[in-house]
């Protein structure tokens, strides 16, 4: 069986049992058994994560306000650039907008001019029949 490391405290499946006595005066050599690891400092930890927020503030990366204003003054211009672009988009969906109601509109009249041509069309041949019979004699029957 692995007996641990040989400095540090036994493993916790490994651990120790002993009766106390019922009248408690084992209680101190119990204290006396638990084995003590000093507290490890700060210097002691090995460096795994990066800086956090609670880091100082000696980041050698850390951009200068130049740096940043200089973005800034780029990301507005890019923001500007992206509004022109939107308000042509917009002045383009307008103008097809109204183009689809003007070819709208055009294809209604177009329908409604055909209708009356060819509701002026079967007038005429109406008025026509009827002038032909009443010429033959055939409009009165009898």
């Amino acid at each position: 069986m692995n007996d641990g490391p040989k400095d540090g405290p036994p493993p916790s499946s490994e651990a120790l049992t002993q009766q106390m006595p019922t009248d408690g005066s084992g209680a101190d050599q119990l204290w006396e058994r638990v084995p003590t690891a000093p507290m490890p400092t700060p210097d002691t930890f090995t460096p795994i994560e990066g800086p956090t927020l609670s880091s100082p503030a000696s980041d050698p990366v850390a951009p200068s306000l130049l740096a940043l204003e200089s973005r800034i003054r780029t990301l507005e211009h890019h923001l500007a650039e992206t509004e022109r672009e939107l308000a042509e988009v917009y002045g383009a969906v307008e103008h097809l907008v109204q183009s689809q109601e003007i070819t709208d509109r055009t294809l209604r009249q177009q329908r409604y001019g055909r209708l009356l041509m060819w509701g002026t069309v079967l007038a005429i041949l109406a008025m026509l029949w009827l002038t032909l019979r009443s010429r033959l004699g055939l409009l009165v029957t009898g």
